[in-house]
């Protein structure tokens, strides 16, 4: 009976190992996982930034060719491009143009907030998967010294009762 009591204890003790080593390699998974997403969202944060800066460029470009169209229709009407309603037309189209700028920079801005965020998140997941793997290591361990330390119990109790059995002491054991 001892030696299925110490082949039992060692076949937990192997599954332990085991099981110790397959939820640390899956908390390190998920945690590569969570850091390649935050870098994938951290690089769509710099592309969503990049696409409104040129997205702005553009608007900035098509602004100022609704002004050169005004300005060439006033002038080919025969009007004084830079003086009186002329004048506050253009400024006008440049103030909503310069608005329609600052409104799509402002809008990549919050794309590239929200990805910056989700990246964060990912990394913060990465981290305690990092700190679950150490615990699953240590906690798997300790279960498994746990064990080796029943088991080490368990054989020294029937060792000392066949001992006291041979000298005909019960010492307490039954």
């Amino acid at each position: 009976s001892t030696a299925f009591t110490v082949g039992g204890a060692l076949t937990s003790f192997a599954g332990q190992q085991q099981q110790t080593s397959a939820n640390t390699a899956l908390f390190r998974y998920q945690g590569a996982v969570a850091r390649n997403n935050q870098i994938l969202f951290n690089r769509q944060a710099a592309d969503a930034t990049k696409r409104g800066e040129v997205e702005a460029a553009r608007q900035a470009l098509r602004t100022r060719q609704l002004i050169a169209r005004q300005r060439v229709g006033q002038a080919g009407l025969g009007q004084t491009v830079d003086t009186g309603s002329a004048l506050a037309l253009n400024t006008d189209a440049a103030a909503t143009g310069k608005l329609e700028e600052l409104i799509i920079r402002q809008n990549a801005q919050r794309e590239a907030i929200g990805f910056l965020t989700q990246g964060t998140n990912f990394g913060s997941t990465a981290s305690l998967s990092d700190r679950a793997a150490r615990d699953a290591r240590r906690a798997g361990n300790i279960a498994s010294v746990g064990t080796l330390i029943t088991l080490a119990g368990t054989v020294s109790s029937r060792w000392q009762r066949r001992q006291f059995r041979n000298t005909g002491l019960t010492g307490g054991f039954s």
